[in-house]
């Protein structure tokens, strides 16, 4: 099934972006975590893992943006929510981000002040639109890990009128406008009107990339809370077959978009980051898909 979306996307399962990467955005994201000091967060395997992961998003997904800056700012940021991912901030840092990001407060931990630093950041490279949409995004995202990290999810049963919820949650931990938001800087799409209709679609794509090339290892873990097991269990059905419904949902997504942009350069952008979602995803060891593709250990 995960070839149905592969092959809308051709030189996905090639990991040319890698190869052709400009080094200095690695450069410059290991000279600003030095400058942090917050590799000691977690253990060190661990934080290699989470500069590989945003280096490789960076790059494959943002392979089409001209400035290394801005590649290496998304690295960074991916880097930074990893950590919110994982729960090594304290739960009262993670509560009080929204209000201490819209109050201008300092953070009570250094990697929500650094992450409140590149949403700064990464707002004067994009335009109105898609800069205003990165800050809502990342505090939906840390707000959402902070309410199911208190386990406040944990005891809630789940019936088919609770779809709409699965998916409201979704968006908000996806950070899907945010990513999407960072595929057109202004410098080279400086009017946000040029792709505000593909916008959501967008958002949504990046999520759903997510829980679609991810199933296999949180399957093969026995994963329970993913959007696609929460979809399965409200309504009563084997994942597997939300899996499928997922993916046709996506195709037709996916040809949406094609068809309002049309040909050009907002089009090739938007063609080039979903094709980086897929190699990003196939490529990366976390999801384990060279035991699916044994071509991509190849």
């Amino acid at each position: 099934m995960l070839r149905a979306i592969i092959d809308q996307f051709p030189g996905a399962m090639q990991n040319t972006a890698l190869q052709n990467a400009d080094p200095a955005v690695g450069e410059m994201m290991q000279t600003q975590l030095r400058k942090w000091g917050i590799q000691g967060e977690g253990d060190n395997k661990a934080h290699t893992i989470r500069v590989v992961n945003g280096h490789n998003l960076a790059v494959n997904v943002y392979e089409h943006v001209r400035s290394p800056q801005i590649q290496a700012e998304i690295g960074l940021y991916t880097y930074l929510v990893q950590i919110v991912d994982d729960r090594l901030i304290e739960p009262q840092a993670t509560e009080e981000f929204a209000f201490r990001l819209c109050s201008g407060s300092p953070q009570l931990h250094p990697a929500l002040e650094h992450l409140a630093q590149i949403c700064h950041d990464l707002h004067t490279s994009y335009p109105a639109f898609g800069a205003s949409s990165i800050y809502p995004s990342t505090i939906d995202f840390v707000t959402s890990e902070h309410f199911q990290g208190q386990n406040a999810t944990k005891d809630l049963s789940l019936c088919k009128d609770s779809i709409p919820y699965a998916k409201f949650m979704r968006d908000k931990d996806a950070i899907g406008a945010a990513y999407a938001a960072f595929i057109w800087p202004k410098d080279v799409v400086p009017d946000s009107a040029e792709y505000i209709q593909v916008f959501p679609d967008t958002a949504d794509l990046v999520g759903y990339f997510n829980d679609i090339f991810s199933y296999y290892k949180e399957a093969k873990a026995g994963e329970k809370g993913t959007y696609i097991s929460k979809l399965a269990t409200a309504n009563e059905r084997p994942e597997i077959e939300e899996l499928g419904d997922l993916i046709v949902h996506v195709l037709a997504l996916i040809q949406r978009v094609r068809r309002i942009l049309g040909a050009g350069e907002v089009r090739d952008f938007w063609e080039s980051a979903m094709r980086g979602f897929v190699r990003f995803h196939l490529q990366a060891p976390r999801y384990q898909l060279s035991e699916v593709f044994p071509e991509l250990s190849a």
